[in-house]
């Protein structure tokens, strides 16, 4: 017997060989299979958030596929939770009147154009609601970087509360994706440089 192949004997009694290539890749197909469902299941779960404000009929068959993989799962580790999605925070809704929103439109134009500052300066009104509560705020276009400013899909946005109030507790604060930031590493680093 060599290490690269392994005898079999059938039921006739002749010799089959096997490979033992053939036995890793046919793991690794598990493997992948396992992988491509538990992508799946994050997936639907993702959908239902994404989905959150639009409800319909593609809502109604995530609920129905969620419970199906709830029933299924029988352990309590959310794919979500894992990756960072906390259901215990509130949606917030960001209302800006669209013609201020064509001005964080022309400052990001410009800042990319002739790579001038005027983000900084320029803050519009708009507001937050939270759970059917709507705070007046004043929002502008934050980051040195230009992953904060240039697609309008991603940006960065530096809030200030108007009139007093407090949004979680805090007046001023920022909004942006977290790899902006590089997730939670740049935060452990400045917590180290602390100690």
């Amino acid at each position: 017997m060599s290490i690269i192949k392994k005898e079999n004997v059938t039921e006739d009694g002749s010799a089959q060989k096997t490979s033992i290539w053939l036995r890793i890749f046919a793991w690794l197909g598990v493997f992948q299979l396992s992988v491509v469902v538990l992508m799946g299941a994050v997936t639907f779960y993702v959908g239902e958030q994404l989905l959150y404000q639009n409800p319909g009929f593609f809502r109604l068959g995530l609920a129905t596929a969620k419970k199906s993989l709830n029933e299924l799962a029988g352990y309590r580790i959310e794919p979500l939770r894992i990756l960072g999605y906390n259901p215990d925070y509130p949606v917030l809704n960001i209302d800006i009147k669209q013609k201020n929103y064509r001005k964080l439109e022309f400052v990001s134009y410009v800042d990319q154009e002739i790579s001038s500052t005027s983000r900084s300066e320029t803050e519009v009104k708009a507001s937050i609601r939270i759970d059917d509560r709507a705070y007046p705020i004043k929002i502008r276009l934050k980051g040195d970087r230009r992953l904060h400013w240039t697609d309008p899909k991603n940006w960065s946005f530096r809030i200030k509360v108007r009139d007093n109030k407090t949004i979680m507790g805090m007046r001023v604060f920022s909004l942006q994706r977290p790899v902006a930031r590089n997730f939670l590493s740049e935060w452990v680093f400045h917590k180290l440089l602390k100690k």
